[in-house]
């Protein structure tokens, strides 16, 4: 019997059909008080560049009804230098009269074969701390890593304010702050001498060469080509992004992407060439400049890796981000299965994950 002729007394295993998508979001909406778009899931699915829809839907036997799910999104992974073809296992629902039959379970088994008969390699989540030992437990996959949280107060008036401060001692006090960052700002940028700095809507030109000479840098990461922003960000329905970008002459140096979110500026990723730490301070100071014109609180970024991203934000506020948990499987006893079981192998950034 094949993964998709299970069935249960109440509901049998189904994958995705044309037309599914609109009980999908109907599901998800109700389910988690959301008002997910279908522009949204055309572009996270429908126009996925790299396969798919890759989903199991658990259907009520007696109306076809979508009771649960187990979805997938396909992406690549950059594996020293080449591509690979991973899922991102995301927007998972059951609903609640069907909780404990086991449908996350059967349908992630279901779908996850189904992803490694089309060629898949491997999967990964990030699920929140109190459901990611159902991947480890049910489905047989490791945890990677806690990912962790910098945070860095674009203005210290408005935050003791927040703290009860009276309000003319709070802009008192935040005034130096305010000041001493733009006055960094404007330092830095005089005595970068030849880099240039710029934000824009786009990818900007040159960021090929970038990743080509970044992608062998990494032991694990996602694939993130020209093609990869273009669809993960330009293209996303929801989200307005910005591109940073630091640059020598012709030749980039670095990128980070940035999106603003209930008045913090996020960092998404932050991209440098031989993991120089100056270029990316320079790219840091571009990005404050940024959030510091269009009023944000705070520029905050989640991720992980070996150390490159400790270094250049040393000056941020760290704390190990517990309620967010990195977890991932090899669909094959192979080179990359054994690459990605070693959490210092991982470098993610908050782009990664589905939080923007």
């Amino acid at each position: 019997m094949s993964p998709t002729e299970r069935t249960h007394a109440d509901w049998t295993l189904q994958p995705y059909r044309p037309g599914d998508e609109h009980g999908i979001l109907a599901m998800f909406n109700e389910e988690f008080g959301r008002q997910r778009s279908l522009a949204h899931w055309t572009w996270k699915f429908g126009r996925n560049p790299y396969g798919g829809p890759f989903i199991t839907l658990a259907r009520r036997r007696s109306d076809d009804a979508i009771v649960g799910n187990h979805v997938l999104m396909p992406v690549k992974l950059n594996v020293l230098g080449r591509p690979v073809l991973a899922g991102h296992s995301l927007d998972l629902v059951v609903r609640r009269p069907y909780w404990g039959q086991g449908i996350f379970e059967s349908a992630g088994r279901d779908c996850i074969e189904r992803f490694r008969q089309a060629g898949g390699a491997a999967v990964f989540a990030f699920p929140n701390a109190s459901s990611y030992p159902g991947f480890v437990r049910s489905l047989g996959w490791e945890r990677i890593a806690y990912p962790v949280l910098r945070r860095r107060p674009l203005d210290l008036g408005r935050a003791l304010e927040q703290r009860g401060v009276p309000r003319l001692a709070a802009r008192l006090a935040g005034a130096p702050s305010r000041f001493a960052a733009r006055w960094r700002l404007a330092r830095e940028r005089r005595t970068g001498g030849r880099l240039r700095l710029s934000t824009g809507s786009e990818v900007p030109e040159g960021y090929d060469a970038l990743w080509d000479a970044c992608r062998s840098q990494e032991v694990v990461s996602l694939w993130k080509d020209r093609e990869y922003l273009d669809w993960r960000y330009v293209a996303n329905p929801d989200t307005t992004f910005l591109f940073h970008a630091v640059a020598d002459g012709s030749v980039m140096l670095g990128l980070a992407v940035t999106a603003e979110r209930d008045g913090v500026c996020w960092l998404c990723e932050l991209i440098v060439r031989e993991r120089d730490a100056e270029v990316g301070r320079a790219l840091l100071w571009q990005v404050e400049r940024a959030a510091l014109d269009r009023r944000a609180r705070a520029i905050q970024f989640l991720g992980h890796d070996a150390g490159f991203f400790g270094e250049v934000l040393a000056d941020y506020a760290r704390r190990v981000a517990f309620a967010n948990v990195f977890v991932a499987h090899g669909l094959e006893a192979d080179d990359v299965s054994r690459r990605i079981a070693h959490p210092t192998n991982w470098t993610l950034s908050y782009g990664d994950a589905d939080f923007v």
